[in-house]
């Protein structure tokens, strides 16, 4: 479930990143599939995985079977995950 927040959709509950590669025409080398998440280190994409917690950019890349290694997704993929309640806090002025 989603719910809208400010400008775009906010998740409860993590959803799962499923990727789809292509090449019509040699084929994708399915050991080169990869993604990372904002600016970390690429990671191998073995299958559907589920979101992280906070804001985050899903970017993807692969390889064809002639070697040919694509460019990251050129929009990445937006993910907010939101599961954390909101910590409230009171206090009272010092006594005088």
């Amino acid at each position: 479930a989603a719910l809208k927040g400010a400008d775009t959709y906010w998740y409860r509950t993590p959803p799962t990143i499923t990727a789809d590669f292509d090449d019509s025409l040699s084929g994708v080398d399915d050991t080169t599939r990869e993604y990372k998440v904002n600016n970390g280190t690429w990671q191998a994409y073995a299958s559907a995985f589920v979101a992280a917690e906070g804001d985050n950019n899903y970017y993807f890349r692969a390889a064809d079977l002639c070697s040919n290694m694509s460019s990251s997704t050129p929009t990445p993929l937006n993910v907010k995950v939101d599961t954390q309640a909101p910590d409230p806090s009171s206090s009272l002025p010092a006594a005088d």
